[in-house]
């Protein structure tokens, strides 16, 4: 069984968000049909025999903006021409950022959640180191200052292409942890902190402890006091005699009709 990356839930966050913009729907799509993926395999019915359609990637958008031959040929041209520039420019970064979000992504299991904040922390330490070695070297540069400071070092100890190169990686080292930052969110994990809060916030289970209402079935009922019967005993003449005294004497029609005529 596969890690288990929250595709699901993530691809929903980002749908809710994608609005117009193509990337952030297509990225909801990837992570949808990775999540439906998984769903089949677990279920036991294997990988989709058919391939789903997502929106189409950067490089395709970019070229077929318009319809006919010619207008694909202008586009092609332009966006050979802006993706040339970007890999020239910060393409180390970008293979940094790449680098740097999949040994998380690959670790998740035992690191936790991927979040967006120790990478812009690693990005600004570097960043601060950078500023530090550079305000060092223009204090250094000053005759008075190296004196008191280093002695003898009065130079930097880069100079020329080197010094460039230098400069030049590291700065791609910062963007780099900035991209890996900024991929976190844009793969949409920020929903599963979401999903770990729903799951923190829920009403738990409570079990209470009691008696053990089997054992007090099996238990024996010799231990329980027993109530002894209480048995009333009446003489059965002295009863009869009590219900004829207290019964009262019946009255009959006749002698009613008697009394009637006899007061007349």
């Amino acid at each position: 069984m596969s890690t288990p990356r929250w595709e699901g839930e993530r691809s929903a966050w980002l749908k809710a968000r994608a609005g117009h913009r193509l990337g952030v729907r297509r990225r909801a799509e990837q992570l949808a049909l990775v999540a439906r993926r998984q769903e089949r395999l677990e279920a036991g019915v294997g990988d989709s025999a058919f391939g789903e359609v997502t929106t189409r990637n950067v490089f395709y958008r970019s070229v077929h903006r318009e319809e006919g031959a010619a207008n694909l040929a202008g586009w092609m041209i332009w966006t050979l021409i802006w993706m040339s520039a970007t890999y020239v420019l910060v393409g180390p970064a970008l293979l940094i950022g790449l680098g740097a979000y999949g040994i998380w992504w690959r670790k998740v299991e035992e690191w936790g959640r991927m979040r967006s904040v120790p990478y812009f922390k690693a990005a600004g330490a570097v960043a601060a180191i950078g500023v530090a070695i550079l305000t060092a070297h223009s204090l250094l540069a000053t005759e008075g200052v190296t004196r008191i400071l280093i002695g003898s070092w009065q130079t930097w100890p880069l100079e020329g292409g080197a010094a460039f190169l230098t400069g030049y990686l590291w700065l791609q080292l910062v963007l780099g942890l900035v991209r890996a930052g900024w991929r976190v969110r844009a793969w949409g994990w920020p929903a599963v902190a979401r999903v770990e809060r729903a799951g923190a916030t829920a009403v738990q289970a409570v079990e209470l402890e009691g008696f053990d209402h089997a054992e007090l079935e099996e238990a024996p009922h010799s231990d329980a006091p027993a109530i002894a019967p209480i048995e009333i005993s009446v003489d059965d003449e002295e009863l009869e005699d009590w219900m004829v005294e207290e019964q009262d004497e019946p009255v009959y029609a006749d002698e009613n009709d008697n009394a009637q005529k006899t007061t007349q």
